[in-house]
């Protein structure tokens, strides 16, 4: 017995095979977890598969939203996928037989759902709410999901089936030209000769006519530059390259004469002022006021699928000033404002505000501004008091802020005439004043000018000061909408604040706050005699005073409180994925 017990007590003791069982434990878990991580790698795969087909059915659905159904039934048969397309009548195969929910779980495991709706680009919103189901809008994105069931290999033993989904969306890009600027109302041609000679660096001689002649002509962008890179010379693959070239302004003139579409009479006009700048060595940029977008990427010898316009005579003042931003223009009106005396007119551009053309090629929330500008005028005011040998200066002081316009929405339809282009305009703002400024800060735009009381009348017995301050506060924007047959026909529409109507200088004459002081003695005007023969004489003369700054600023393409803007093309063509 005593052997028998020592025996067993020395098995029980033996643990040489006591790993087996942990080791075979072990090895199913490890024999599970690779079967879990092949299945886990399988399932990835399929999903990436799944997701690169939902992006290619969503562009090819995009293409052409209104048939989005047959484009992506059309994709299925070509590459004989045997997915089914959710309709309303039940479920639509590849070969284009429709079928019913019970049916379509044994012929496929994927089901593909689409969903028309508008897509906004609005960084400001979260990726979930940029897409919206179709409403009372035309669609101009497709958002496309397909439920496929994973395919499993090993985990199926342990678990039924599941599904998994994935979702792409595709928008059509819409690109609209737009400008704004100001077009040319009642000229007078002395004082656009003498505003745009000034900013040329030369002297004009122009007629109303041959304004008129510019102002009526719709630039075609493309064909200019193209015809630019040739007078320049320049070594340009795309539109960008020439439009960041620095080219002259001969060059330019000479290349706006060569565009298709300009007249014989806005030719010559063109020409005239070529000749009379001579060979100006002042270079430009004209990518300041043009952003021809995704356009620009185009080369030059290729063909686009938009057409890209601006006002012409608007682009020739424009590069002028462009040629003088940052430096100040005086400029003697002399004796063209009838109904007023010698006028002399300081003029300083600022400028432009980062990114910020006068013509665009963009989508939604691109925007174009005008230029920011300060005009001084230095009026010379006849009345009863210079019969007496006393002369009236009146210096008036105007600062326009940025028109701006930015594009609010693109509609597309099946032709030209379903199209839509809604623009948010908010007209240029405005400081208008009779004062003294700072002339050594007239032309720094970082920092407000202060205005100071200015003597009106000097003479040796009798001087009067006046003020006055009045500006334009209105800063809502207003939504225009061009429609289809607005767009073909290239229609401005003007825009203006609510709250600043009528004679500029009529408003400013209602504010002037006069003094007058009579030294010595003076028996023919009393000092309240004085201020009211001041007060009607500035009355009386408001009328030209408006035609020297409106004209001033118009051959600038800039209005007090007002803004022109016009869209010119409209193109929707090319899908794209989205988020």
């Amino acid at each position: 017995m005593k052997s028998r017990g020592h025996k067993l007590s020395s098995f029980s003791k033996d643990m040489s095979g006591s790993i087996a069982v942990p080791a075979a434990a072990s090895l199913m878990l490890i024999v599970g977890t690779l079967a879990l991580g092949v299945d886990y790698g399988a399932i990835t795969l399929q999903n990436r598969k799944a997701q690169a087909m939902v992006d290619i059915m969503a562009i090819q659905a995009a293409s052409h939203i209104t048939q989005a159904e047959e484009m992506v039934r059309g994709y299925l048969e070509d590459n004989r996928l045997d997915y089914a397309i959710s309709v309303d009548k039940g479920y639509l195969l590849a070969d284009g037989k429709i079928v019913g929910e019970e049916e379509v779980f044994h012929l496929t495991n994927t089901v593909i759902e689409l969903e028309a709706g508008t897509y906004k680009p609005d960084p400001s919103l979260v990726v979930s709410e940029r897409f919206v189901p179709a409403g009372p809008s035309a669609p101009d994105a497709i958002r496309v999901r397909a439920r496929q069931k994973a395919e499993l290999y090993f985990a199926s033993m342990l678990t039924d089936p599941f599904e998994f989904e994935v979702t792409g969306t595709a928008s059509v890009t819409k690109q609209a030209s737009f400008w704004i600027g100001s077009r040319l109302a009642s000229l007078n041609g002395g004082i656009l000769n003498k505003v745009t000679g000034a900013l040329l660096g030369t002297e004009l001689s122009l007629n109303v006519m041959d304004y008129n002649a510019l102002a009526a002509v719709d630039l075609d962008l493309l064909s200019f530059s193209k015809a630019l890179a040739s007078r320049a010379s320049l070594q340009a693959g795309t539109f960008n390259d020439v439009l960041a070239a620095d080219v002259s302004l001969p060059q330019v003139l000479g290349a706006m004469r060569a565009t298709r579409g300009v007249s014989g009479t806005a030719a010559t006009a063109l020409a005239a002022i070529e000749k009379s700048i001579g060979n100006a060595d002042t270079e430009i940029r004209l990518g300041k006021l043009i952003d021809l977008g995704a356009v620009g990427n185009d080369r030059i010898d290729s063909l686009q699928d938009i057409e890209v316009h601006g006002n012409l005579l608007q682009l020739v003042s424009s590069a002028a000033a462009l040629s003088k931003q940052g430096r100040q223009v005086v400029i003697d009106l002399g004796t063209v404002v009838p109904g007023i005396g010698q006028v002399t007119a300081k003029l300083a551009i600022g400028e432009p505000a980062g990114h910020s053309p006068m013509i665009a090629v963009g989508s939604v929330n691109d925007t174009v501004r005008t230029a920011q500008m300060r005009l001084m005028l230095d009026v010379e005011v006849s009345g009863f008091l210079a019969l007496l040998g006393t002369k009236i200066n009146l210096p008036v002081y105007v600062e326009t802020a940025f028109a701006e316009a930015r594009l609010r929405s693109i509609t597309c339809g099946a032709s030209y005439v379903g199209d839509e282009v809604k623009l948010d305009v908010t007209p240029g703002l405005a400081k208008l004043a009779v004062g003294k400024v700072d002339d050594a800060k007239f032309d720094d735009f970082s920092r407000p000018l202060a205005l100071e009381r200015a003597t009106i009348v000097d003479a040796p017995l009798l001087k009067v000061s006046g003020i006055a301050d009045l500006a334009v506060s209105d800063t809502s924007s207003r939504t225009v909408t061009f429609s289809g047959t607005n767009i073909h026909s290239h229609a401005v529409r003007k825009v203006s604040t609510r709250n600043f109507i009528g004679s500029l200088a009529g408003n400013l004459a209602d504010k002037v706050r006069l003094e007058a002081r009579v030294l010595g003695g003076l028996s023919l005007v009393s000092p309240d005699a004085a201020l009211s023969l001041v007060g009607q004489t500035l009355e009386n003369a408001a009328a030209p005073i408006d035609e020297a700054i409106y004209n001033t600023l118009l051959a600038l393409g800039v209005k007090v409180g007002e803004a022109d803007v016009s869209v010119t093309a409209v193109d929707c063509g090319r899908p794209v994925l989205v988020q």
